[in-house]
C-alpha cells in the first residue's frame, strides 16, 4: 500500500486487505516513518507482513529498504528480496527503527542545512553549492526540499526528534515558518562563495558521520548498506563511511567530536568513532549457506 503517512488510515486499509487476500499473501507497507511492527497488528499475518520503502522518485530510484517486523518470517524476507531484484531494484534490509537507514541520516542532514541558514553562516545558494561539492551531488538540501516538498521534510524531522528524543532533529523554526507560509525556498542562480565554507562543510559532514555511526552501532544495518543507501537512493557519489575513509579517520572523528559538542543531547559520539584510528573495511562479497548450497552476493 502507498496511502499517506497516517497510522489510523494505514491500519484501516490493512484490516480490509487482510480479510480480502489469500492466506499466503504477503502484505507490504511503503511507509517511510511509521513502525512496521505497529502496522502489522492490523493484520492476522505478522509473519507475512513487511515494510517495503520505495524512494523518491519510485519510477526512477532503484533503492528499496526492506524492513522486517519482529515476527516477519525468513521466507517472507527472502521472497520480498527476490521480488525487489526482479523489478530492477537494489534492496537493503533494515531493522524497524525510526527513520530506518537512509532517512535516519538524510532528514537530519536536510534540517541541519536550515539550522546553518538560521545561524547566518551562508545563504541557501551557498549552502547548496557547498553540499554539492562535498557530497558530489546534483542538488543541494534546499533544492531537494523544493523538489520533494518542505512539509515532508518538516514532518519527518519532527517525527525523528520525537521518536529518538533528540531535540536537535526537531524541524528548524525557519523551516516551520516557510511551510506555514506555503512558500518554497527562494534560490538565486548567482551568489558569492561563503566565507564560512569550512564551518558549513563540517556541520553537514558532522551530522552525517555521527548519525551514520549510530545506525551501524544500533545494528539497524551494515556499513555497506548505509553506503549503498546513500549512493543508490540519494545519488551521492560516496557513502558516509567511504567519505570518512577519504577524508581520513582522524580528521573525520574530530569533525564528529566538534559537532557533538555543539549539538548536545542525543548526539553524543558513538563508540564506533571514539578513538578510532583505522579505516572502515567494507565487505563487498558475501557468502550465505543454505544447506549444501552457497549463495555468493557481490
Amino acid at each position: 500500500e502507498a496511502v499517506f503517512e497516517d497510522l489510523e488510515v494505514k491500519s484501516a486499509v490493512f484490516e480490509i486487505i487482510d480479510k480480502s487476500c489469500a492466506e499466503h499473501t504477503i502484505i507490504a507497507t511503503n511507509t517511510s516513518s511509521l513502525s512496521v511492527n505497529e502496522l502489522s497488528k492490523s493484520t492476522s499475518r505478522p509473519g507475512r507482513f513487511i515494510g517495503l520503502h520505495f524512494f523518491y522518485h519510485p519510477a526512477k530510484n532503484r533503492l528499496v529498504e526492506i524492513i522486517p517486523g519482529d515476527e516477519t518470517s525468513i521466507e517472507t524476507i527472502n521472497r520480498v528480496e527476490q521480488f525487489c531484484k526482479r523489478i530492477g531494484k537494489v534492496p537493503i534490509i533494515c531493522k524497524d527503527k525510526p527513520g530506518f537507514a537512509v532517512n535516519r541520516f538524510f532528514v537530519p542532514w536536510l534540517n541541519e542545512a536550515v539550522l546553518i541558514l538560521e545561524d547566518n553562516l551562508g545563504t541557501p545558494e551557498q549552502i547548496d553549492a557547498i553540499a554539492r561539492e562535498v557530497f558530489e551531488i546534483g542538488m543541494g538540501p534546499f533544492a531537494l526540499m523544493n523538489a520533494t516538498g518542505l512539509p515532508i521534510a518538516l514532518h519527518s524531522s519532527d517525527y525523528l526528534s520525537e521518536q529518538l528524543k533528540t531535540p536537535r532533529f526537531r524541524g528548524a523554526s525557519l523551516l516551520r515558518k516557510t511551510v506555514d507560509s506555503g512558500n518554497k525556498w527562494i534560490l538565486d542562480e548567482t551568489y558569492e562563495e561563503s566565507e564560512n565554507k569550512e564551518a558549513i562543510k563540517n556541520r553537514l559532514l558532522g551530522i552525517t558521520f555521527l548519525v551514520s555511526a549510530q545506525i551501524v552501532q544500533e545494528m539497524i544495518c551494515r556499513f555497506e548498506d548505509v553506503n549503498c543507501g546513500a549512493k543508490v537512493g540519494l545519488r551521492w557519489q560516496k557513502g558516509p563511511f567511504e567519505l570518512m575513509n577519504e577524508i581520513g579517520i582522524k580528521e573525520s572523528c574530530k569533525i564528529v567530536r566538534d559537532f557533538s559538542v555543539m549539538a548536545g543531547k542525543g548526539l553524543e559520539i558513538p563508540d564506533l568513532l571514539k578513538d578510532r584510528t583505522e579505516n572502515f573495511d567494507f565487505q563487498l562479497v558475501e557468502v550465505k549457506m543454505q544447506g549444501s548450497i552457497a549463495r555468493v552476493q557481490i
